[in-house]
């Protein structure tokens, strides 16, 4: 390894000179400088704490963004509107992508941590406590932003989507139209959004009198074959059904591939609704009526906040976090109208 001493020898001066000269002393003439810089570049001298130096680079130009997700379409947008931010920053992101795994989610944080500036997180799952004292920690050495799920981590801050209120409003609007027995296709239920989706569901029904039959309540997990498969099985076995609510574009796919296995038409058979927008939708001239969550908007609000936290002078405990939600829109395409192949379910 060379040493600020082989430079010195070769260059025939002092070892003071060599360290004023390489710190760039004011009191160095330039063309001794030139001349010993161009010494230590051919012996390819690097600092003690060059490697230091060069980590403490890369951390100042770098974000570390894990999102848990099968879904690839809902990750691409986030990942979208996160890039826009950090690109006009200057910073990079760097993407992994957990699938689902709880253990991954540590073991990818574990690895970005001491690399990175700050962490943007969509967990594997909510059960309590999971991962949640792991991020608490995490966060009291680098900023971390959680979104969609664990957003009410102390001392976090999280950017949130109502999804109860859209799914609520949009159960009403297939009841609004004659629907009576509505089927659902929900995630598991340890992820907070399936939760909502599912008390704003049996909220709908239960308002207007109509009892919550759990024949008409499915549960996947974010899967697309499964998906199809639970479809299929709710069709066949209950055959009553005019309508199908999907909890997210995942399950909406399944949900049409079993609609064809079945030679079901959407809306003259079935009536559907997906939680989520999907570009299959468009590619297949589905008129699919969708719950759209603003994921662009997602990923840019959750960059932003992550950037106020960095811009600020020290990390603080015990600080009040920030909590955005954001809503999303209902956008009705024809596949919410009652089926007219269907006028036996009106009894």
């Amino acid at each position: 390894m060379v040493t600020i001493n082989d430079i010195a020898n070769a260059a025939g001066v002092s070892i003071a000179t060599v360290s004023r000269a390489l710190n760039s002393d004011a009191n160095i003439n330039e063309s001794t400088k030139a001349a010993i810089q161009k010494i230590a570049d051919e012996m390819n001298y690097r600092p003690k704490n060059y490697r230091k130096r060069i980590k403490s680079t890369w951390k100042q130009s770098m974000i570390g963004v894990i999102i848990s997700c099968n879904n690839y379409p809902w990750f691409n947008r986030i990942m979208s509107g996160i890039s826009s931010v950090l690109e006009s920053e200057d910073i990079t992101p760097i993407f992994a992508n957990t699938s689902e795994n709880p253990q991954k989610d540590i073991t990818c944080i574990n690895k970005l941590k001491d690399i990175v500036q700050g962490l943007l997180v969509v967990t594997s799952t909510e059960l309590d406590g999971y991962n949640t004292s792991f991020l608490e920690e995490i966060n009291q050495t680098i900023p971390v932003v959680t979104m969609i799920r664990n957003t009410n981590i102390p001392c976090i801050d999280s950017i949130k989507v109502d999804g109860f209120r859209p799914t609520y409003d949009a159960i009403n609007i297939l009841l609004d139209g004659g629907h009576r027995h509505i089927g659902i296709i929900n995630g598991p239920m340890i992820f907070k959004p399936s939760f909502d989706r599912f008390a704003a569901y049996t909220e709908a029904l239960s308002s207007r009198g109509i009892p919550i039959r759990n024949e008409y309540v499915c549960y996947g997990n974010f899967n697309e074959e499964n998906s199809c498969d639970l479809t299929v099985k709710l069709i066949k076995s209950n055959p009553s059904i005019t309508a199908i609510f999907a909890a997210n574009t995942a399950i909406s796919r399944g949900c049409l591939l079993a609609f064809e296995q079945c030679n079901i038409h959407i809306p003259d058979d079935m009536a559907f609704i997906s939680y989520g927008d999907d570009f299959s939708f468009g590619l297949k001239n589905l008129n699919i009526s969708v719950i759209s969550d603003p994921d662009i908007e997602i990923g840019c609000q959750a960059a932003n906040l992550l950037l106020q936290r960095i811009k600020q002078v020290r990390i603080q405990k015990n600080r009040n976090p920030e909590r955005i939600i954001v809503t999303p829109n209902i956008i009705l395409r024809g596949s919410e109208v009652y089926p007219k192949n269907c006028e036996r379910a009106r009894q």
